[in-house]
């Protein structure tokens, strides 16, 4: 869930009813495109010819697997091989430990696309098109039509007859699944707390959510899917963009809705990504937009005014509704992935350029003296500014300063002034070789051209949680 989702597919924060992604690339044209190609030059050997110059290098196969295609949720994570294999690792136990080590899940055919959820992922037989899941099945989101307890097993998703499904494209979120069908139908089913599966949750007596079990038609007429947490969203024939679910999820209104809404876009989309607090959008020209809220920095000067969130104030005044062009990343774009502070991009030369705060740089405390008017800019946003904007006109000053204690985003400055964050993108080091990204709340990883995965920030380790502060090498079973 990138999207990351994901990529994804990805999170399990409320994802912009917006854009994790966890969903991938996608052609512009319409049917889910292949992850780029990861064709590289092969390892060289070199000798040296006795009296002559250098001889040419002679090529060696990489004795690694190499991974097409990674995704993510908050612990959980799959990397998909190029040869149809799956590996998963981060799932959560029976007994609350968590699984570090990658393992190849067992029972399922060779796949050509993959997502992640909420401890739970969903691949797409190469072959026939056939939805596979596995994994937490809670919500109802495995596609059983069941509530099932445990780690389940993978299993092919079938119609209300019983037939397998085909899906032309399907996504992934925090507990939710939706699958277009080659009629051009998307259904959903699984939780559905912000009407992400096109219809509202009810309680049942004790106060628990009903999940959909039984999935039903939410849109009709879709080309292709993205997706995040709480967040659905579907590409229609003449490149118009609808979402439903988490209303910080992709359109411009207040309140979370079932039913699709449409989302002014520039251009057709290629990905969307999905984190707690934005979501950003990747168009065909390469340009990457995003809306939400701008803590971090991970929307640049694009982001509104911020204050503290401390609910004196409307909503809207913190929040970006619209997709806006995140100037600061300047070059075209393959791919974007969005966690919680921070906006992702891979460029057409494979370089990584990041803008905001990643979460594992920092507890995110913050150093403010007394009152409203000063704060002081702390180190997790060492490529940021502050500086003072106009208050936005919708703006009603509280009747007297409120000190904070907020971890967010600045703070109301002396004066109908704002304060809001200048930040300037980072390339990231050693990350010059990078075809796909995905990202979560706590963590992101790469896909490099020579098939490896590296990741940087929280990883599960048995009971306990620890931080990679550089990227390190997953290793993955051959």
């Amino acid at each position: 869930m990138v999207g990351a989702r994901r990529t994804f597919t990805g999170s399990i924060a409320s994802g912009l009813l917006v854009l994790a992604a966890c969903g991938g690339d996608r052609d512009p044209g319409g049917a889910p495109a292949r992850a780029p190609s990861l064709d590289v030059p092969a390892i060289a050997v070199a000798h040296v010819d006795a009296g002559g110059p250098l001889a040419k290098a002679a090529p060696v196969a990489p004795t690694w697997p190499r991974v097409k295609s990674i995704d993510l949720d908050l612990f959980y994570a799959c990397a998909l091989f190029e040869d149809g294999r799956v590996a998963c690792w981060g799932r959560r136990e029976a007994n609350g430990a968590f699984s570090a080590k990658a393992e190849i899940v067992d029972g399922i055919p060779p796949m050509d696309r993959l997502e992640v959820g909420g401890n739970f992922a969903c691949a797409r037989a190469s072959a026939d098109r056939g939805l596979w899941c596995w994994g937490e099945g809670q919500s109802g989101q495995l596609g059983t039509r069941k509530v099932a307890s445990g780690l389940q097993p993978p299993a092919r998703v079938r119609d209300r007859g019983g037939k397998p499904l085909v899906a032309e494209d399907f996504l992934v979120g925090s507990s939710h699944v939706c699958v277009l069908t080659p009629d051009g139908a998307v259904s959903c089913w699984g939780g559905s707390t912000s009407g992400e599966c096109g219809r509202m949750a009810k309680h049942d007596a004790t106060g628990n959510w009903l999940p959909v079990l039984e999935p039903a038609v939410v849109f009709r007429g879709a080309t292709r899917l993205f997706g995040g947490a709480y967040t659905s969203c579907a590409v229609d024939a003449k490149e118009q963009l609808f979402c439903w679910g988490s209303q910080e999820a992709g359109y411009s209104g207040k309140g979370d809705t079932a039913a699709p809404k449409k989302v002014a876009v520039e251009g057709r989309v290629k990905d969307m990504a999905f984190a707690s607090g934005h979501a950003c959008l990747l168009n065909d020209a390469g340009h990457v937009f995003c809306r939400g809220w701008n803590p971090g920095g991970q929307l640049g000067s694009a982001g509104r005014p911020q204050k503290e969130m401390d609910g004196k104030g409307p909503w809207h005044e913190d929040f970006e509704p619209e997709l806006v062009r995140i100037v600061e990343l300047a070059k075209t774009y393959t791919s974007v992935a969005a966690s919680r502070h921070e906006t992702c991009a891979v460029s057409t030369d494979h370089d990584l350029t990041c803008l905001g705060t990643p979460d594992w740089t920092t507890n995110l405390t913050r150093n403010v003296a007394a009152g409203r008017g000063a704060a002081t800019p702390t180190p997790w946003r060492p490529h940021c500014t502050e500086v003072e904007v106009p208050a936005p006109a919708s703006f009603r000053r509280p009747p007297a300063p409120v000190p904070s204690t907020s971890n967010g985003p600045p703070l109301v400055a002396a004066g109908p002034r704002f304060t809001t964050w200048s930040c300037n993108p980072r390339p990231e080091p050693g990350m010059d070789d990078v075809v796909a990204v995905a990202a979560d709340m706590g963590r992101r990883c790469t896909v490099h051209a020579d098939g490896r995965v590296r990741c940087v920030g929280e990883r599960a380790f048995g009971t306990r949680r620890t931080i990679d502060d550089a990227p390190a090498l997953v290793e993955l079973p051959r």
